[in-house]
C-alpha cells in the first residue's frame, strides 16, 4: 500500500511539472508571436516611408521630362526608365530592386503568422487533451487490473451471430470500470454486476451457452455414430442458437395469454393461498413461477426450503412505469369483444400495482436471512399448509406432514406473502403471471423475429442441458482438454489435501482420516462421465421425442415433454445441470459435472493458479459437502480480548455454536476460516505483527469471494485472500458488520 501511495505521489508529480512545462511553452510562444508582430509593424511603416520616396522620385521624373519605356510611368513607376545621359543615378533600377525585397518580406510574414496561429492552436488543443486524460484520471483511483474474465473472453473465438453479440456486450462493460474496485466481469463474482440493464450473470451465462451451441455445431459432423438422443438434443440445441442468432433481442417480452386457460385457472376452486402453494411446490425447477418451494436433500433438520424465484424478484424491481403501460395495453386489447375479458384485465392490473408496492417495502428479498418454522405456520401468511405438503408429496419421492420444518430464506418473505395473498383480485394476477412466463418458453410463434433470445436458451438448456455438456463433448475429443482435466481435478485434490494438513486446530486423528478419504476417492469427470459416459448421456436425453424435422414441432414437443417431465421431478441421480456445481457421488467416486471444467477448458487462467476461483472454490465445498467431511470439535481459545472478538464475528460468519461439543459443520467451512485463525493466533503468539488493514482482511476473509448466486456466502479459503484481493476485490468487503450477516453454502 506504501509503494502505491508513492507511486501515486511521484505521478502527480510528474503530471504538475508537465503543466508547468506546458505554461512556459505557452508564454514563450505568445512573446515570440508578438516579436513578429511588432516586426510587421516596422515594416509597414518602412513601407509607407519607401512608398513616400517613391512618390517623390515620380515627381523628380515629371518635372524633368523623363522618358519611361514600355508603359507610361503613371501606370507601372516601377518600370525601368531610360537614363539621360551624363546621369549617375538609375531611380527606376533602384525602386524595381526594392519593390522585389519588399514583397519577399511580406510573404515571409504572413507564413510566419500561420505557422504561429497553426502551432499555437495545436499546443493549445494539446494541453487541453492531455489535462483530461491525465489530469483527471491521476487524480482518481487507478484502474483496476485485468480480471481473469478477459482470458475466457479473448481465448475463445465465437462462430455465431448471438455469440459475437453476448462477448461485445460483456467486452464493452469490462472497460467501463476505473473508479469501482468491483467493475467490469467481477461484478458478476460479486453478485451486483449488471451491463447494458442485464445482469453480468445473465449475460455471461449467455455466452457459455452460445459457445456450447458453437462447440456442438463443430462436434456434430465429426460423429458418424453418435447416440440418437444426444444428437437430436444437439439438433434442437442448434437449431434454436441459429434462429435466435437472426435478430438478437435481449429486452423484448411476451405478455398474451390464453384467455380460456386463464378462465380455467381462475375458475378452479382453489383459493389463491391454494393456488400459490400448489405451483410453488410443482413448479420449483425455478422457470415458471415466481416462488418456490425446494426439498433440500441430506438435510434433516430443513426438510424445505421457501424462497423467491430471484429471476422474477429481478423482473419485478426492474419493471418500470412504460412497461406496465405496454402490459395494460396486451390485457385490454379486444376488450370491447369480450367484458369478460376486460375485468379479468383491469383486476389483473390493479393487483399487479399491489403486488409491486409489496415488492418495494418488503426490502431486499435476496438477503439470505433464513427462518426455521413448521410447515402448519405457513397458515397464517395465506399459504395453504395442506396443499404444498400434499403437492410435495405427489411430486417428490418423499412424504412430507405439516409438522415437518421448512425454512424460509427471507424472514422479509412472510409479511409480504401476507400482503399479497389478501389482495383483491390476486388470484386472477397469480395465474396471468404464471401463465405468461410458461408461455415464453412453450410458444413455437416466439422464436418468430425479434425473440425473447435469454429465454429460449433457458429452456433450451433445461430441455437439453448441452450448455453444461458440451465442454464434456469437446473432452472427449480434445487430448488437450483431457489433460487440462486431469491436471484440473489434481489441482482440487492437492489443494483440499494441503488444507486438511494445516488445519492444526482439528485432533490429528481427524486430519487423518480425512486426508485417508480423499486418497481413496476418484475423482472424474462427467455426468457421470467414464468409458459409459456417452451411452450415460444418451440416457440422460433419452426422454425428449424423436425429431419430425419440423422445428416448431420438435421445439413445442421437447418443451412439452421437459413441462410433463417438471411435475414427476427429474431424479437426483441424472440432475438438469445448469450453471453450478452439481456434484455427485457413488462407490467412492466423485462425479463433477463438465459446466465446473469450463474455466480450464476456455484457458480460464492458470490452471496451476487460483484464478478459476469462483467456480473452482464453490466445487470444492460441494466436493467435501458430499464426501461427508464434517467436523470441527475445538477452536482456539485466544487470550486477547481484540482476537476473540474477531474470531466470535467469524464463528457468527459461519453459524457456528461454540458452545456445543461437536461443531457439524463442513470441511469447506473450516477452510473458510481456517487460515484466518491460524494467524490470528501467530500474532498473538507475538510470531509476526499484523496491522489494523491486515486485520480487517483476515476478518473479512470469507467475503473476498462472493457469488451471483449470495453475495454473502463464505466461499474463499482465507489462506488465498492476497491471491483474490488482486483479481476479485469486492467492496463490500470492508467492515467486520458486514461479515457477521455472512451464511455458508
Amino acid at each position: 500500500m506504501k509503494d502505491e501511495l508513492e507511486e501515486m505521489k511521484k505521478t502527480l508529480e510528474e503530471n504538475k511539472e508537465f503543466k508547468k512545462n506546458i505554461g512556459a511553452l505557452k508564454a514563450n510562444l505568445r512573446e515570440e508571436i508578438q516579436a513578429v508582430l511588432r516586426e510587421n509593424s516596422n515594416l509597414r511603416s518602412e513601407n509607407k516611408k519607401l512608398t513616400k520616396h517613391l512618390e517623390e522620385l515620380e515627381q523628380y521624373q515629371r518635372s524633368n521630362n523623363i522618358e519611361i519605356k514600355g508603359i507610361p510611368h503613371d501606370d507601372n513607376p516601377l518600370e525601368t526608365v531610360k537614363k539621360p545621359s551624363g546621369t549617375a543615378l538609375t531611380p527606376a533600377s533602384t525602386g524595381q530592386s526594392f519593390d522585389f525585397a519588399a514583397n519577399i518580406e511580406f510573404q515571409r510574414w504572413l507564413l510566419a503568422t500561420a505557422i504561429a496561429v497553426v502551432i499555437m492552436v495545436l499546443i493549445t488543443g494539446l494541453a487541453f487533451l492531455v489535462e483530461s486524460m491525465w489530469g483527471s484520471r491521476r487524480d482518481n483511483d487507478p484502474e483496476p487490473p485485468l480480471r481473469p474474465g478477459v482470458d475466457l473472453l479473448g481465448a475463445v473465438s465465437c462462430n455465431s451471430t448471438i455469440c459475437k453479440r453476448y462477448k461485445g456486450l460483456i467486452s464493452s462493460c469490462m472497460g467501463s470500470g476505473g473508479k469501482s474496485p468491483c467493475a467490469g466481469l467481477s461484478d458478476f463474482v460479486c453478485g451486483e454486476g449488471v451491463c447494458y440493464g442485464r445482469p453480468m450473470e445473465s449475460l455471461l451465462r449467455g455466452l457459455l451457452r452460445a459457445l456450447a451451441a458453437d462447440e456442438l455445431a463443430a462436434w456434430r459432423p465429426r460423429s458418424s455414430a453418435q447416440p440418437s438422443a444426444v444428437d437430436n438434443a444437439a439438433a434442437l440445441y442448434e437449431e434454436c442458437r441459429e434462429r435466435t442468432s437472426r435478430e438478437v433481442d435481449l429486452t423484448s417480452s411476451r405478455d398474451n395469454v390464453d384467455a380460456d386457460e386463464l378462465q380455467s385457472l381462475t375458475d378452479s376452486k382453489d383459493t389463491a393461498g391454494e393456488l400459490a402453494a400448489r405451483l410453488a411446490a410443482r413448479y420449483q425447477d425455478g422457470a415458471f413461477f415466481w416462488l418456490d418451494a425446494v426439498p433440500i436433500h441430506g438435510e434433516t433438520k430443513r426438510r424445505v426450503q421457501l424462497k423467491v424465484n430471484k429471476q422474477f424478484l429481478l423482473n419485478a424491481e426492474t419493471r418500470e412505469a412504460s412497461s406496465r403501460k405496454r402490459k395494460r395495453r396486451s390485457l385490454l386489447h379486444g376488450s370491447e369483444e369480450s367484458p369478460s375479458r376486460s375485468n379479468v384485465g383491469r383486476n389483473i392490473l390493479r393487483a399487479m400495482d399491489h403486488v409491486h408496492m409489496l415488492w418495494k417495502k418488503a426490502g431486499n428479498l435476496r438477503v439470505y436471512e433464513p427462518k426455521l418454522m413448521d410447515v402448519k405456520e405457513l397458515d397464517k401468511c395465506g399459504l395453504s399448509s395442506a396443499v404444498l405438503v400434499k403437492e410435495l408429496s405427489q411430486v417428490g419421492n418423499t412424504t412430507y406432514n405439516e409438522g415437518d420444518k421448512i425454512e424460509v430464506a427471507n424472514t422479509a418473505l412472510l409479511p409480504f406473502l401476507t400482503g399479497l395473498l389478501q389482495t383483491e383480485n390476486i388470484k386472477e394476477y397469480l395465474a396471468w403471471e404464471f401463465l405468461r412466463h410458461r408461455l415464453a418458453c412453450t410458444s413455437p410463434t416466439h422464436l418468430e423475429e425479434k425473440t425473447l433470445t435469454n429465454g429460449c436458451f433457458d429452456c433450451i438448456e433445461r430441455v437439453a442441458g448441452l450448455a453444461a455438456h458440451a465442454p464434456f463433448l469437446r473432452s472427449s475429443r480434445e487430448v488437450e482438454s483431457q489433460a487440462k482435466q486431469i491436471t484440473f481435478l489434481q489441482h482440487v485434490r492437492d489443494f483440499m489435501g494441503t488444507s486438511v494438513r494445516e488445519a492444526k486446530w482439528l485432533p490429528a486423528k481427524q486430519r487423518a482420516q480425512m486426508i485417508d478419504r480423499l486418497q481413496r476417492v476418484k475423482f472424474v469427470r462427467g455426468i457421470p462421465a467414464g468409458v459409459s459416459g456417452m451411452k450415460k448421456l444418451n440416457n440422460y436425453y433419452s426422454y425428449l421425442p424423436k425429431s419430425t424435422g419440423s422445428f416448431a414441432k420438435d421445439y413445442k414437443a421437447a418443451t412439452q415433454a421437459a413441462w410433463s417431465r417438471s411435475l414427476t421431478r427429474t431424479e437426483v441421480s441424472s440432475p438438469l445441470l445448469s450453471a453450478f456445481p452439481n456434484v455427485l457421488t457413488r462407490n467412492n467416486v466423485v462425479y463433477i459435472p463438465a459446466v465446473a471444467l469450463v474455466p480450464p477448458l476456455f484457458n480460464y487462467g492458470d490452471v496451476e493458479s487460483v484464478n478459476y476461483s469462483f467456480l473452482g472454490v464453490a466445487l470444492m465445498r460441494a466436493v467435501l459437502h458430499s464426501l461427508g467431511m464434517t467436523g470441527m470439535q475445538s477452536l482456539p481459545d485466544p487470550e486477547d480480548v481484540e482476537t476473540a472478538g474477531h474470531i466470535d464475528i467469524l464463528s457468527q460468519c459461519l453459524q457456528l455454536n461454540r458452545s456445543a461439543k461437536f461443531y457439524s459443520s463442513r470441511l469447506a467451512d473450516v477452510m473458510g476460516i481456517g487460515a484466518a485463525l491460524r494467524a490470528l493466533e501467530l500474532q498473538q503468539d507475538g510470531q509476526y505483527a499484523i496491522d489494523d488493514q491486515q486485520r480487517l482482511l483476515l476478518v473479512d476473509s470469507c467475503l473476498f469471494m462472493c457469488t451471483a448466486d449470495d453475495p454473502r456466502r463464505c466461499d474463499m479459503p482465507a489462506g488465498q485472500a492476497a491471491q483474490f484481493q488482486e483479481a476479485f476485490t469486492c467492496p463490500r468487503a470492508t467492515s467486520i458488520s458486514e461479515v457477521a450477516k455472512c451464511t455458508v453454502w
